[in-house]
């Protein structure tokens, strides 16, 4: 067998299409998407235009899906659009 030989531009070319690859992965994968599917409180309340006391009811009415991630709360962002459907 011989060696293959690769000059400086073929292996720049080699690594240049392999980034795209997984930059291409990276950008269809889940990774990163969290912040999209779910929303702080603040979020939640910004696009639904209600206040905190409001927000707190909901809560505890477990009217909206929520979760907590330390002591931030975590709303689905599928929530923003049941909860106009449903009032």
């Amino acid at each position: 067998m011989g060696n293959i030989v690769f000059t400086e531009r073929d292996l720049t070319d080699l690594l240049d299409n392999q980034a795209e690859k997984i930059i291409q992965v990276l950008s269809n994968s889940q990774i990163g998407k969290t912040h999209l599917e779910y929303l702080t409180s603040k979020e939640f309340m910004a696009q639904v235009k209600i206040g905190r006391s409001k927000f707190d009811q909901l809560i505890a009415e477990n009217t909206i899906k929520h979760f907590r991630k330390g002591r931030k709360i975590m709303i689905p962002a599928s929530e923003v659009k049941r909860y106009f459907e449903g009032e």
